[in-house]
């Protein structure tokens, strides 16, 4: 039977959200997780960090009262660990997207499984 066998995920492509050089906040977050971690955290923790950063934001926006629940989406505006996070949405749609962070499709290196390597980038921004 042939085919590819990858170990350990090594040569596996994959998606990762991350941007190639961070920003001020993500510099500190990563700090922070790989002192608590020992490790480098993945770009998930760096996503989910900025989800709260953004949602904090909106909860601030929320003490104004003339502003329709539906419309603090576009009040939202934070620097986030992947770059500033903002919310838009196309005429006509009810549903707010954020910016998204650029897509990176990666894979580990099979001479070192620690090191990715990045095999396509796309910005959306």
């Amino acid at each position: 039977m042939g085919g590819i066998v990858w170990y350990d995920g090594v040569g596996m492509p994959f998606l990762r959200y991350i941007t190639e050089t961070p920003g001020i906040v993500g510099l500190r977050v990563e700090q922070a997780l790989r002192d608590c971690l020992c490790v480098p955290p993945s770009f998930v923790a760096f996503e989910r960090y900025g989800t709260i950063l953004a949602v904090a934001n909106m909860i601030r926006h929320r003490e104004h009262r003339d502003v329709a629940p539906d419309q603090l989406w576009s009040r939202v505006e934070v620097e986030g660990t992947r770059g500033s996070i903002r919310f838009r949405r196309t005429v006509g749609d009810r549903i707010w997207l954020a910016d998204l962070a650029p897509i990176q499709v990666v894979d580990r290196d099979p001479e070192n499984a620690s090191n990715y390597r990045v095999l396509h980038i796309e910005n959306y921004r």
